[in-house]
């Protein structure tokens, strides 16, 4: 057996789990992790623990220990229905591979059965999510082998500031990595590829992960400015945020999935010091009033088509020292 190996999972997360851990998700269902998590109903307490990974050629053996104790001052017979691993990724259905018998459980008050329950599965629950699912007494039990799912973790609240000015809170679960996040606050849409816990912006986040209630700070490196409403399948620029050192700008014909289609009022017309040329797609369908006056470095505006198209979307004036180029586009 040369070839096997045991894969180490730190469980700092899970390692003080009690019966809160467990959520019930229905009077009849119930979703856990298989490593340390107890469950008490009206008449049983069940116990998983133990969880051993072993990979033996180019295969996954997972094992681990499940307890069921009668809290009842009866007897109870019993026997655990259903009993399989799935893949969460396309529903694929691997059964155990050795256990003892799980029919006919016969359980006296205040004792305990006991087994080791072992699956076969081909890829490692590190890399794609598995659950033990089964029945026992009418309720419905289903036990992750990997890490907890988001739902069954601690909830932290994040607050967001962009650009010195607050954003958003939001409640996001445990073990969440904050680096290079896309950030849609309200209609607006912001992109930071990296978040601090500080105003300076020295301390970075970089993969850390969350473990409580934080503020973190970031800047917009969008170079335009987007608002998107949840509502509609378009948006619209409404400013720059920064001028490339290139002194070029390409408006780009969708983002996020949503087709832009206008400049609004002012988007290109203050504080835009080296902005020499303007690409425009032909997915723009309205240039509003009080752009490029105001661009004293503007040289070029690129529009991707026509003279008399041009002039159907532009409500804007041109300055007399820059050029309308047509059928460009980058």
């Amino acid at each position: 057996m040369k070839n096997k190996k045991l894969l180490v999972f730190v469980l700092t997360l899970i390692s003080s789990l009690t019966s809160c851990d467990f959520k019930a998700f229905s009077e009849d269902e119930f979703v856990g992790y298989a490593d340390g998590s107890v469950v008490t109903n009206d008449n049983l307490e069940l116990n998983m623990s133990n969880l051993s990974i072993y990979e033996y050629s180019e295969k996954y053996s997972i094992s681990f220990s499940m307890y069921i104790k009668n809290t009842d001052s009866k007897s109870i017979t019993t026997s655990l229905e259903n009993y399989i691993c799935y893949r969460d990724s396309d529903g694929a259905d691997y059964g155990m591979t050795s256990t003892s018998d799980i029919s006919d459980i016969t359980l006296n008050c205040d004792l305990s059965w006991g087994t080791t329950c072992m699956f076969t599965l081909p890829t490692s629950p590190a890399d794609e999510t598995y659950y033990v699912f089964f029945n026992l007494l009418g309720d419905t039990y289903k036990f992750y082998l990997n890490d907890k799912p988001d739902d069954l973790k601690t909830q932290y609240k994040v607050s967001f500031y962009i650009d010195g000015i607050f954003s958003e809170s939001v409640n996001i679960a445990e073990g969440k990595s904050f680096s290079n996040i896309d950030w849609i606050s309200s209609d607006y849409v912001y992109y930071c590829n990296t978040w601090y816990y500080d105003k300076d912006l020295t301390d970075s986040v970089g993969l850390d992960e969350l473990s409580g209630e934080v503020d973190l700070y970031g800047t917009n490196n969008l170079i335009l400015k987007y608002n998107c409403p949840d509502s509609t399948t378009s948006c619209f620029i409404s400013g720059v945020n920064y001028i490339p050192k290139s002194g070029e700008i390409v408006v780009p014909r969708s983002y996020i999935n949503k087709t832009i289609y206008a400049l609004l009022s002012g988007a290109f017309n203050y504080n835009l010091d080296g902005l020499k040329t303007i690409y425009i797609p032909l997915d723009i369908s309205r240039i509003s009033s009080n752009n490029f006056t105001s661009l004293t470095d503007l040289e070029n505006i690129c529009f991707e088509g026509t003279s008399s198209q041009w002039n159907s979307i532009n409500d804007a004036t041109i300055p007399s020292d820059v050029e309308v180029i047509f059928n460009t586009y980058k």
